[in-house]
């Protein structure tokens, strides 16, 4: 549930507890301002607006049932304050009763056709439903509105992606870039989007320009490193993992990376160093560096390190090292 919400505050002065809960409304002292709309709900039970204030102090804290039944009574009179099927809305997101928040969301929008906050809503909503075409739908009247909103040109750009539409998620990841080019986010959602679309050369040039500008920017290194790896590019995957060690010395991941690209161009013993490395500071698949590791053994003519190691990774449940075992250990 998003953690802001709109409110129209209606000020009526009925009587001191009702002007002095909203005063702590007003002030976000959620739990006081409810102990006044109790006192003032026990004077005057027929004031709806009370339910409301009292419904979205619930709602606030985190206490969408409650809320909900605060809303409905309100909602059940003739209600002026359209905010209510908005707040039920979030109340029923919490719930993850998704169709009836849809329903409350289209209400509220059509009470207030040029409201930007509903899309929003809508936005999250249908994201959290992976309803992505209706996300969109309903980015897309955001955008519309508000041409330079970066935030929801980013997401569309996610939703475009989930839905395979890589020239739609890329065009909007570009327009963001055209309003902002040292928009750091959005060159890396666009090294990452192409990378997930198996692009990898311009998923690398994205991350490049990051570089360029940010040297030390580790998520690029990765990211880059990983795309290196990808396109079989071991050479340079190397220098990368190798500068982020610099970083991050005792990093598992980087350590098993770079033996497993050593491996590759055939510098057996390189990968048996960092192997070895990554066993040192691992207690996570540690049956996957031992088979990796005893095929370098093997390669260095090392039968018997090769061999305990298999044996060692078989006796863990691997099924890959079994097979090392069967054909070379026997």
């Amino acid at each position: 549930m998003c953690t802001s919400i709109l409110l129209s505050l209606n000020v009526f002065s009925q009587n001191e507890d009702t002007n002095q809960g909203i005063q702590l409304f007003q002030e976000k002292k959620y739990q006081q301002a409810i102990e006044q709309f109790n006192s003032a709900l026990q004077k005057n039970s027929k004031n709806a607006e009370i339910y409301f204030y009292r419904g979205t102090c619930y709602l606030m804290l985190h206490k969408p049932s409650i809320a909900m039944v605060d809303f409905n009574q309100y909602l059940s009179q003739e209600s002026k304050i359209s905010e209510a099927f908005l707040h039920r809305g979030l109340a029923h997101q919490s719930l993850k009763n998704y169709t009836f928040a849809h329903e409350d969301f289209l209400i509220y929008k059509k009470i207030n056709p040029e409201n930007k906050e509903v899309l929003k809503y809508l936005v999250y909503l249908m994201d959290e439903m992976q309803e992505h075409d209706f996300g969109i739908q309903y980015c897309s009247e955001l955008i519309e509105k508000d041409p330079r909103n970066i935030e929801f040109l980013k997401k569309r750009a996610l939703l475009y992606l989930k839905n395979d539409s890589l020239s739609l998620s890329i065009k909007d990841i570009n327009q963001c870039i055209e309003l902002n080019s040292n928009d750091t986010i959005a060159w890396m959602m666009k090294g990452n989007i192409y990378y997930d679309a198996g692009e990898y050369t311009q998923a690398i040039d994205a991350y490049n320009l990051v570089l360029m500008n940010f040297p030390d920017h580790l998520s690029a290194l990765v990211n880059r490193a990983d795309a290196y790896v990808s396109m079989a590019l071991y050479n340079e995957a190397i220098k990368d993992y190798k500068n982020l060690l610099v970083f991050k010395s005792y990093d598992v991941d980087f350590l098993y990376n770079l033996g497993f690209c050593y491996l590759q161009i055939k510098d057996y013993q390189l990968s048996v160093d960092y192997f070895t490395k990554a066993l040192e500071h691992s207690n996570e698949q540690i049956a996957n560096v031992l088979t990796f590791r005893g095929v370098a053994f093997y390669n260095l003519n090392l039968n018997k390190e090769a061999c305990f190691d298999w044996n060692k990774a078989k006796a863990m449940g691997y099924k890959e090292a079994e097979k090392y075992v069967v054909n070379y250990c026997q």
